[in-house]
């Protein structure tokens, strides 16, 4: 409520009436308001501020500074400060590069192993297709052989055969002879 007493008072003091505040604050906003209007016209505030920047202001008198002696700090600080961030850039730009290098590096070992890998199986692949060739030819051999056996069977029993067919003729040829 004080905040705004004030303001309605320069209202209605601006407005040429009112209570004892309002005429204050109305004096006070009209010589404000002249002091602006006439300092931004005829070279106040904003004029100066930018008159300051054209002609030598603010800015200007911190660059004259540092011409007179404060250049050599001011170069100094700002040589640092260049010098830091040249250092940052190059601590950066070597944790990419070492990034960059973990990755290929990560790449080239998956690279490296997935070749094993295939070599391994490859191997393994080749060493089971020579078993499986050794184990078919053994069965092979194995089948040739026992037709072999089998066949050296039936000739035995053949040549029995023959043998006590010959001795049954023999001794019927003898029954009948004697």
């Amino acid at each position: 409520m004080d905040a705004c007493a004030p303001e309605r008072g320069e209202e209605e003091g601006g407005e040429g009436g009112g209570e004892e505040e309002g005429e204050e604050g109305g004096e006070e906003e009209e010589g404000e308001e002249d002091g602006e209007e006439d300092g931004e016209e005829e070279g106040g505030e904003k004029d100066g501020e930018e008159d300051g920047e054209e002609e030598g202001g603010e800015e200007d008198g911190e660059e004259d500074g540092e011409e007179e002696g404060g250049e050599e700090e001011g170069t100094k600080e700002e040589k640092k400060e260049e010098k830091k961030r040249e250092k940052k850039k190059k601590e950066e730009n070597k944790k990419e590069k070492k990034k960059e290098e973990k990755k290929t590096e990560k790449k080239t070992e998956k690279r490296k192993e997935e070749k094993r890998r295939r070599k391994r199986r490859r191997r393994r692949r080749g060493k089971k297709k020579e078993k499986k060739k050794k184990e078919q030819k053994k069965k092979e051999e194995k089948k040739k052989e026992e037709k072999k056996r089998e066949e050296k069977k039936e000739e035995k029993k053949k040549k029995k055969k023959a043998m006590h067919f010959l001795i049954d003729c023999s001794t019927y040829v003898l029954n009948l002879t004697a």
